[in-house]
Formats: structure tokens, sequence, C-alpha cells
């Protein structure tokens, strides 16, 4: 199981909290390396919704590729 650092626990709670708020479009900022594909995926696999990502990097989606299947809290589920 990944624990999130204290800086990517505080953007889950901020995500989750709004979500359960009805604000569903939301945007998370961290400078390079703070782990935003992390926190994507934690985020999608507690909301159990059909997420779409998009990216200009072809790394930023092998990243997303590699959350979706992992054994812990992280997890997409599937990836088309």
């Amino acid at each position: 199981m990944i624990i999130p650092r204290p800086y990517q626990a505080e953007a889950l709670d901020a995500v989750l909290g709004h979500w359960h708020e009805g604000v569903t479009r939301q945007l998370v900022s961290l400078p390079t390396g703070c782990g935003k594909i992390l926190i994507f995926g934690i985020v999608a696999g507690a909301l159990k919704t059909r997420t779409f990502v998009l990216a200009h990097r072809e790394e930023l989606l092998l990243g997303v590729t590699a959350m979706a299947y992992r054994g812990d809290n992280v997890g997409l589920g599937s990836v088309f």
C-alpha cells in the first residue's frame, strides 16, 4: 500500500472533499516530480468512476497506464 506524502494527502483530501460537495471538475497543480500521477490514480480508484486522461507526452500516459495495473490502493481498473 502506498502512503501519500503529507502534501499529496492534502491534495487528495481537498479533491475528494470538493468532489463530495458536488465539484466534479477540478485541477491539481504541483511541481514536477511531486506525484500528480499517483494522486490521480488514488482519486480515480477512490471515486470508481470513468476517467479520461489527456496528456501531451507519451511518458505521462505510460505512467497512468502503469498506475492502472497496481495491486494496492492505487488503480484505475482498465485502460483503453
